[in-house]
């Protein structure tokens, strides 16, 4: 449970709750812990599915994705992916219990997403809620927003890039 390729992705969908607002985030929070708590359930009475490590991988990529786009995506959308995400990680992590520890370890598995989700979403959504700061600056509109201002500085001087770096720690667009 305490492996990256798990904790990141909760981190992942957490922060892509907080880019979708509160009623999103408040509404992930039911749904991803069920999707854990099944998941794991599910784990212990069935045959291992080789199939689950690639569509965790798979989900960490999409949710990388998402979130680096910023966009704003359909409440469904982001529920069904909750729900997915949270079965196919609860379902790995649960084949590897066995035994009395079983009772124990399901509900901690939920647990521990719910706690990783809500602290992620509840970050993110304090951080929007600052007027100076807004998800879309950080992520694909951020980069283009970065390179557009580099080319400004480059167009503004004509020394090549050592220049445009001097030129930019200095206060570029600001006239140097």
């Amino acid at each position: 449970m305490t492996a990256l390729e798990h904790v990141l992705p909760f981190l992942a969908l957490g922060l892509l709750a907080g880019q979708q607002g509160a009623r999103a985030a408040r509404w992930l929070l039911l749904v991803f812990p069920l999707g854990l708590l099944l998941g794991t359930a599910f784990a212990a009475v069935t045959p291992a599915g080789y199939w689950v490590t690639p569509l965790n991988h798979l989900s960490f990529v999409v949710l990388g994705l998402l979130l680096a786009a910023a966009w704003r995506i359909p409440l469904a959308l982001l529920l069904a992916l909750g729900a997915l995400v949270g079965l196919s990680h609860g379902y790995e992590n649960g084949r590897d219990i066995a035994g009395a520890a079983l009772l124990l370890f399901v509900p901690g598995v939920a647990l521990i997403g719910f706690i990783i989700t809500a602290l992620a979403s509840a970050t993110t959504l304090a951080l929007t809620a600052r007027a100076d700061w807004t998800p879309r600056k950080t992520g694909l509109e951020g980069a283009r927003a970065g390179l557009e201002g580099a080319r400004e500085c480059r167009m503004a001087v004509s020394g090549g890039w050592r220049r445009v770096v001097d030129v930019r720690s200095a206060s570029c667009g600001g006239g140097a």
